[in-house]
């Protein structure tokens, strides 16, 4: 990261497997929201890291703008979360496609009773052939 954002954040020795001495790591997560969108993908990275290897720490070691930056990180109004409201012509367009969809739903329903109701009635009037033709097939050869 680069010059003016920067500020100084020390992380403190915390148990004794941690070897190494006092280290200084600079990143600048202060009004973060408000910087969020403006930022280069590498600094965006570089702030996901940093907060990433703080929040295994225990949360006390976390200064107020680290603990509001992790929360605007995860419960933000950024990358999928930050949807535009839809404008009056996707809203009609949204309208139209539903009530084309829910009619041609309807028509269709309507149809199928319809046909249905047909198929009963062309069973039936087979099984009436069937029937006079099992009674008469005497009547059928003479023709």
């Amino acid at each position: 990261m680069k010059g003016k954002n920067m500020k100084s954040i020390h992380i403190k020795k915390l148990s004794p497997e941690i070897q190494s001495s006092d280290t200084d790591y600079k990143v600048d997560v202060e009004d973060l929201s408000n910087r969020w969108e403006k930022m280069t993908p590498d600094d965006k990275q570089d702030i996901l890291n940093y907060l990433d290897v703080k929040q295994s720490f225990a949360w006390s070691h976390l200064s107020e703008d680290e603990k509001k930056a992790i929360y605007y990180i995860s419960f933000g109004k950024w990358g999928p979360r930050n949807h535009p409201p839809m404008t009056v012509p996707e809203m009609v367009f949204k309208a139209l496609v539903s009530l084309f969809l829910f009619t041609a739903f309807g028509f269709a329903m309507i149809n199928y009773r319809k046909d249905k109701k047909k198929v009963k009635e062309l069973e039936g009037e087979s099984k009436k052939v069937e029937k006079l033709d099992a009674s008469s097939p005497d009547e059928v050869s003479d023709k």
